[in-house]
Order: structure tokens, then sequence, then C-alpha cells
């Protein structure tokens, strides 16, 4: 009887796991649960359990690493306006500078980053982000866009995302009516968009003379620590 039990629990954990690999997109061909169940019987379960609350963080920790980009973007204005001062030019000529003749101009790049945040956010979840208009023509008025965009990102939690899964339907903003799964919308168009315009809008200032490097760039990192063992 006693052995009944387990075995049944253990397929019970074994469709637990099966849901949680899926949903975080790592899902082995085939697992099936009696091979998690076998494992239970010898004694493996704490190898193959995997909970629910790593699913939530992944996505939530990809909104979090866009606001520690997007402090870091605002640094390196910050840094943009001094060096401009200090070589006594308009620190607004960096907003209409070009990477190539046929690219968007910096103050472009800043807003489709912003956007990018935003409405990742808000589509993983269902929601419509706020409309932020691009109306900004200065040093200044970009650094508040920045601002308004992270306010918008704190007031996300862990526990909204709670019933995210790869195979969530997120919607598009472009093409209009269309739609991706969240893990093909975030790992292979969302992600990389984003990146690509912070990206330009360092390597425009880099250009333009602004004393700024990978540091600034990867902007404050989390506590190091001593490695166990």
């Amino acid at each position: 009887m006693g052995l009944a039990i387990r075995v049944a629990a253990a397929f019970a954990v074994g469709a637990q796991y099966e849901e949680t690999q899926t949903c975080l997109g790592v899902m082995e061909p085939r697992r099936s649960r009696k091979r998690v169940a076998r494992r239970y019987h010898r004694g493996h379960i704490a190898r193959v359990r995997i909970h629910r609350p790593e699913r939530d963080l992944m996505y939530f920790a990809i909104i979090q690493q866009f606001q520690r980009t997007l402090r870091a973007l605002d640094a390196i204005l910050g840094k943009a306006i001094l060096h401009a001062e200090a070589k006594k030019f308009d620190p607004d000529n960096f907003c209409t500078s070009r990477l190539a003749p046929d690219m968007l101009p910096f103050t472009r790049q800043v807003q489709i980053a912003c956007d990018t945040a935003k409405r990742v956010a808000a589509s993983l979840i269902g929601k419509e982000s706020p409309v932020h208009e691009d109306n900004e023509q200065t040093m200044a008025q970009l650094r508040e866009r920045i601002q308004k965009c992270l306010v918008y990102l704190t007031t996300f939690r862990a526990e909204d995302f709670t019933a995210v899964t790869a195979k969530t339907q997120v919607k598009l903003q472009n093409p209009k009516g269309k739609a991706m799964y969240a893990n093909d919308a975030l790992l292979a168009r969302s992600i990389p968009n984003f990146f690509f315009h912070v990206t330009i809008a360092y390597a425009l200032l880099r250009a333009g003379g602004v004393d700024i490097g990978k540091v600034d760039f990867l902007g404050e990192l989390p506590a190091v620590f001593d490695q166990a063992g």
C-alpha cells in the first residue's frame, strides 16, 4: 500500500514536471511521467522537481533586466549632457545623430527601447501599455521618457506572471492582428529588439565623444560573492 501511494505521488509530480519544463521551453522530447516515477522510486526526486515560482521568476526577471538597462541608459544620457557642457556645445545635438543615413536618429532609438520594454511587460499578461507620445526633442525630455517607462515597469510584480507559459499568446503591435507564443515573442523578437536600440543609442553617444564604456552599458550589477567550496 505504501509503495502504491509513493508511485501515485510520483505520477503527480511527473505531471507538474512536464508542465513546468514545457513552460520554460526546455522540455525534453517524450519525457514521460513513468520516467519521473521511476526516479522517485529510486530516491532521486530532488533532481527533477522544478517548482512553478521558477517559471514566474523567469518572465519577471526579464522585466527587471529591462529596468536595469533603462537605468543605465538614463545615466549614459546624463553623461552625454555633461560632456556637451564641458565641450561647450548643445547636448541636444545628439538627438538628431544617426549611425548611418538610412537609420533612425538617436531620439527614436531611445523611444523604441522604452516602448519595447513597456509593451513586453503588458502583453505578457494581456494588458495594454500606456501610450507615450513621441514628441521628445531634447536630451532632458528623453530622460523624462525613460523615467516614465521605469515608473510603469515598477508596477509589475512576480505574481502577475503566474499564468504565463511558453505557449501563452502574446499580441503583437505589428503586424496588426497577429500574435506569437510568449517564449518566441521574448527570445526571438522583443529582447533582441530592445537591446538593439539601446546599443545603437550607446554607440551614437560613444561615437560623439562621450566618455562611456561597457561598464556604463551594463549599469548596476548584482552583488558578487565568494564561490562556495
